[in-house]
């Protein structure tokens, strides 16, 4: 049905705005009706164009809104004629096009954008051909309004002008004239908040570089501008930027010389925290290596033929196919990009470059080797990044090296690098590769990996994580030295005694100084790891323990530097002495050498070092009888010498509180001694009496406690010194100190009953002595203390068996004078002495 378009002309020039909107919505309502011939449609469409596009400039959004939907509605049922769309583009770009904003209304803006779209897709060319190609006359037009609104500060605008670029690429074959020009107002689009206008903007990025003929700088910035959204915290995006390495790593002109900066943008969303992303770009990964073989199947054919799975491959990983793993290794100069970033200051960054870099490596398998001499120290710095997460990608990327690079390749070349940096990191990423490798089974790579660890630099250090690792990487020699004996035995058997001699004393060498370093330390862990590996490397039995200390510990002893500077309780010289006293304890073998290390320490060393040896050697005391295997006289006299001339110096009275500490350690370590040697302490304590007459009486109640304690043990002294030292001791019933009293009370008894002195001295000293002796306990037990008059009492009763008449005697004079509330009790001791 036909309207009366010369009456809608006049309406759309009335200056009522009614007027015109009823106009407009007539002329819809004839548009969209299915009953009107397309005849018709056009001859209304002629007749009113100009008018209806008059109307876009519209004061009024209401009216300018409705001529839009017209004109998108008549184009529906138009013909394609690029009279009629040059007319309309020229309206669009005077409205959306120009410098200055002429359409203020963001949501007719939309509009308009999408009618743009909708024109495109209609007069899309059908053919290659110049010819068919409509949109050629108005292309420029249609350019500079995508510039424009690219630019908007609309989001929505933006994406929809994203969305008529990728129209147009597909609608025209002239696109690629200024395809170039669209480039630099999407750049930004890539950091926009909304992560839908990210999205766009690369999936348009990259279909412009599908189009860009010549200037391949253009299309190296739009890959390098869209590479940091791989990091980008919204999947969608990352997603999309695999996707778009896939469409251009498939489609892009000249993309063989590509691959280097394409492949970053598959690689790294193949290790995705996401699962849609991994699997999406999972799936157009495997067409890309079809798609490769293809283009090069006589040469990938052949290669397929001898193509074998490493042995050690990831029992998680399905292995990339063979075109994904050729398109990888011949763009390898790829790595040398990857390492650069794995050095950036941002973790981020570092983080996803070694996902990349383990990409890498997944799919490059033994030709990696080619680059092990620049992946090995980036991967050994980054094992010992702060952030965990990135340290953890490292360590990943060195296990999986080790799996599929051919052993011989790497061994020499990644050992050499380990040893001139003696760092954790190097030695982290050593670990891995070795622990994971199909490695031959050769002993003397053991032992040349032994040799270098147990230098100083290694297996000096105080870092517990160092020391850690250190361990663990000695287990992982002792299992891979285990692993090659039936080899060994299979060939000529002298020259493979000297390699496991050798290799076990480097080994040995490596755990015992980790062990004795860690051994005050707070981890325990640390601490009971380097006892398994000791353990371990001893075949589980202390006793071949013990024997590598007798055979090796000499060595180990040789390597210790340092001790003659002023060192401090903490430092590595100090620790590592004190470990291996407290470990190995004392042996005929090494005694000597350890003799002058300690010598060493106490003439150079400072107050809290000598402590902390002191400490030592009264650990290591307590194992005498279990670490010395000679006979007693020999036994005997290298305990003497040692007490002579190690522990005697600093019993003597020296004035000071740092001479009071180490003299009252001193004492403990006599006291740890009469444990430990309990054979041959009484005869050397006996030696010692003068000093102990001094030391029951030092200003320090601990050591007048551990000095009261060691006698305890002390063998026959002559008469003289008893008297001396036992009058010493009696005086200290009255000392301050609870503890002091108490074994003084003790230890009068192993002074007194001494059957020796009394065989060689007169009777009548012996009693005058002991008459004195008895006195004063029988005084000391009228004490209020009770505990303390427990004490006595004991000993009153040892001591009257051994001298029965003098305690006799002295007894009627205690009773004589004793309170009644005592008597009762002295009665009690005289039945059990004399019955």
């Amino acid at each position: 049905m036909l309207i009366n378009s010369e009456l809608l002309c006049k309406c759309l020039q009335s200056l009522d705005r009614r007027e015109r909107q009823r106009a407009l919505n007539d002329l819809l309502e004839f548009a969209v009706s299915p009953e009107n011939k397309q005849e018709d449609v056009i001859q209304i469409y002629d007749e009113t164009y100009l008018y209806i596009l008059k109307c876009y400039s519209d004061k009024y959004e209401s009216c300018r809104e409705l001529a839009s939907s017209v004109v998108t509605e008549f184009f529906r049922r138009l013909p394609k004629n690029d009279y009629y769309l040059q007319y309309i583009v020229s309206t669009l770009h005077s409205r959306i096009g120009q410098k200055e904003l002429i359409e203020e209304s963001e949501e007719i803006r939309l509009l308009l954008l999408t009618q743009l779209d909708s024109l495109i897709d209609k007069f899309r060319a059908e053919k290659p051909e110049k010819d068919s190609d409509y949109l050629l006359k108005c292309y420029d037009e249609i350019v500079d309004i995508l510039l424009k609104e690219l630019r908007d500060n609309y989001p929505s605008a933006q994406r929809a002008a994203c969305s008529c670029i990728r129209t147009l690429a597909e609608a025209t074959p002239s696109f690629h004239f200024r395809a170039e020009a669209l480039v630099k107002p999407l750049l930004p689009l890539l950091h926009h908040k909304h992560s839908m206008n990210r999205v766009n903007a690369i999936d348009t990025l990259g279909i412009i570089a599908l189009h860009i003929l010549t200037n391949g700088d253009c299309i190296t910035q739009i890959i390098t501008e869209i590479s940091p959204l791989l990091m980008d915290s919204m999947p969608l995006v990352r997603k999309e930027c695999g996707k778009t390495g896939c469409r251009l790593i498939m489609e892009l002109r000249d993309r063989y010389s590509y691959f280097p900066r394409l492949l970053p943008l598959i690689l790294c969303c193949l290790n995705d925290d996401t699962p849609d992303v991994r699997d999406y770009i999972q799936n157009l990964w495997v067409k890309c290596g079809q798609q490769y073989y293809e283009e090069n199947e006589n040469e990938l054919s052949k290669k397929e033929i001898v193509d074998d799975m490493p042995l050690r491959y990831p029992d998680d990983i399905k292995r990339p196919s063979l075109g994904c793993r050729a398109l990888v290794q011949r763009s390898l100069k790829i790595i040398q990009l990857v390492l650069r970033e794995t050095t950036d200051w941002k973790e981020e960054v570092r983080l996803h470059s070694l996902k990349l870099l383990w990409q890498i490596i997944l799919h490059a398998e033994v030709m990696t080797a080619v680059h092990v001499l620049d992946i090995f120290p980036v991967v050994a710095k980054a094992c010992a990044d702060p952030d965990k997460k990135v340290e953890k990608e490292a360590l990943k990327c060195a296990e999986l090296m080790g799996m599929l690079m051919i052993y011989k390749e790497w061994f020499s070349s990644c050992l050499g690098t380990l040893g001139d940096n003696p760092k954790l990191g190097y030695l982290k990423a050593f670990h891995s590769m070795f622990s994971a490798a199909t490695r031959c089974s050769c002993r003397e790579d053991v032992q040349e990996i032994a040799r270098i660890l147990h230098q100083r630099d290694f297996s000096h250090s105080l870092n517990p994580e160092y020391q850690m690792y250190l361990l663990k990487f000695v287990d992982v020699l002792i299992d891979a030295q285990e692993k090659t004996e039936s080899i060994s035995e299979a060939m000529e058997n002298l020259s493979f005694a000297d390699i496991e001699d050798k290799t076990e004393q480097y080994l040995y060498h490596i755990a015992i100084k980790v062990a004795a370093i860690s051994y005050d330390s707070d981890i325990e862990s640390l601490k009971s790891f380097g006892r398994e590996i000791l353990l371990k490397l001893g075949k589980n039995d202390e006793k071949v323990v013990m024997k590598l200390h007798e055979k090796y510990l000499n060595s180990v002893l040789e390597t210790f530097d340092c001790l003659d500077a002023d060192n401090d309780g903490n430092s590595e010289p100090i620790l590592l002495l004190h470990g291996v006293i407290c470990l190995c304890g004392f042996q005929h073998d090494y005694l000597d050498n350890l003799k002058k290390l300690i010598l060493i320490v106490w003439n150079h060393g400072s107050s809290d070092a000598k402590v902390k040896i002191l400490s030592a050697i009264s650990i290591g005391m307590m194992s005498w009888d279990k670490t010395i295997n000679t006979d007693l006289e020999t036994s005997s006299g290298l305990l003497r010498n040692f007490v002579e001339e190690v522990i005697q110096p600093h019993l003597v009275w020296k004035a000071g509180a740092s001479a009071e500490g180490l003299r009252t350690l001193a004492t403990a370590t006599l006291c740890s001694m009469a444990q430990g040697a309990q054979k041959e302490v009484p005869a050397i304590l006996a030696e010692l009496a003068k000093t102990f007459r001094e030391l029951v009486e030092d200003n320090c109640a601990a050591t007048r406690v551990y000095a009261l304690r060691s006698l305890m043990n002390i063998g026959p002294i002559a008469l003289e010194d008893l008297r001396a030292l036992g009058y010493a001791v009696i005086q200290r019933l009255d000392d301050p100190s609870v503890e002091v009293r108490d074994w003084a009370a003790r230890s009068i008894t192993k002074i007194c009953v001494n059957e020796n002195v009394m065989e060689k001295t007169g009777q009548n000293s012996v009693n005058a002595y002991m008459t004195d002796i008895f006195s004063s306990l029988f005084l000391h037990f009228e004490g209020p203390e009770l505990k303390l008059r427990n004490t006595i009492k004991s000993s009153l009763v040892i001591l009257g068996k051994a001298h029965s008449e003098v305690f006799v005697e002295a007894y009627n004079k205690a009773y004589a004078i004793a309170g009644a509330s005592i008597k009762e009790e002295l009665k009690e001791i005289k039945m059990l002495v004399v019955p």
